[in-house]
């Protein structure tokens, strides 16, 4: 776990890069004192009351912290992978995978022939008379290029354990496609915590998966699309941190805002793709639909070659 006060214009932001692996140890992390009165009462409701209660009238049980009831209960949904999650996630990816075009671009080719840029002398003396210039040419090929995705993890208090699932499963969808399309693809949940202040804020920025790791579904549903996780974990990890963190635990703003602190802190990667929070199904397909449009428009200007094959 890489911890950074970068400092900014107007204060300073608290970035925080972990790994997937890390999260189970944010629970044995000592909490300052200025923060332990907040901790205890969040601890007296991760074993009790918080876990079963209705905490906004809504009659549903599962409204804040889903279909859990304790902290045991949560450690073994991240040991086995949640399926029902990654199930509901993977259909946002139907009818999109065929959809999204080969990973092409351009590689130089070594050609050897009667002319070219440069002789060989080795070739002459083995014989080769009618190849003995070398000379490189640039070719259309399959290309295996990395993807960099970043999306915001968790959300205010207000909203739903159903609301809080679309954003991940954007993210875990697109990731799907992309891979079964030939591209790489690493994934960083970014939690951002404004702190309601212009002086103090915080990053926390979870490596969840990296470019050529094998993607398991279930395993990646039950940390950035299951609100316990975000409101069990990142709650604890907030309350570690530099800062008092205010009644209410603060306040989640769009990642976009801090994601340029915590690059610059050198915590996570810069992404090429940012998908913005979604609450429902509707927003989750149009994020994944954008994402995929914005990077095939970046392939293709940065590859006229490619646009003008693909135009044919």
């Amino acid at each position: 776990m890489r911890t950074v006060k970068h400092k900014r214009r107007g204060g300073t932001t608290w970035c925080v890069g972990l790994d997937v692996h890390e999260i189970p140890d944010i629970m044995d992390l000592p909490v300052p004192a200025y923060n332990s009165r907040e901790r205890n009462r969040l601890q007296a409701g991760w074993t009790g009351k918080q876990f079963e209660e209705d905490k906004y009238g809504t009659g549903k049980k599962s409204f804040y912290l889903g279909d859990l009831r304790s902290l045991k209960a949560l450690a073994n949904m991240h040991h086995k992978g949640w399926a029902k999650g990654a199930e509901e996630a993977e259909k946002l990816a139907d009818g999109l995978i065929d959809k999204v075009s080969q990973p092409l671009g351009i590689r130089r080719r070594v050609r050897y022939g009667d002319d070219g840029d440069e002789f060989d002398k080795e070739r002459l003396i083995n014989g080769h008379l009618d190849t003995c210039w070398r000379s490189s040419v640039r070719q259309i090929a399959v290309a295996t290029p990395i993807i960099n995705i970043a999306v915001g993890w968790g959300g205010n208090a207000q909203l739903s354990h159903s609301q809080l699932f679309w954003s991940g499963a954007s993210a875990l969808a697109l990731v799907k496609v992309l891979e079964n399309a030939g591209y790489q693809t690493s994934l960083t949940a970014v939690c951002a915590n404004d702190m309601h202040s212009d002086e103090r804020a915080m990053a926390l920025c979870c490596q969840v998966k990296q470019a050529g790791e094998y993607l398991r579904p279930d395993a990646v549903a039950s940390i950035i699309c299951h609100s316990a996780t975000f409101r069990v974990y990142m709650f604890a990890l907030w309350l570690s941190g530099p800062y008092r963190v205010p009644n209410g635990l603060g306040h989640c703003c769009e990642v976009n805002k801090l994601i340029p602190h915590a690059v610059d802190a050198g915590v996570m990667d810069a992404p090429q793709v940012l998908l913005p929070d979604a609450y429902t199904e509707e927003a989750a397909r149009k994020s994944i639909q954008n994402a995929l449009l914005e990077l095939q428009a970046a392939n293709l200007a940065a590859l006229p070659e490619v646009a003008d094959s693909w135009k044919s």
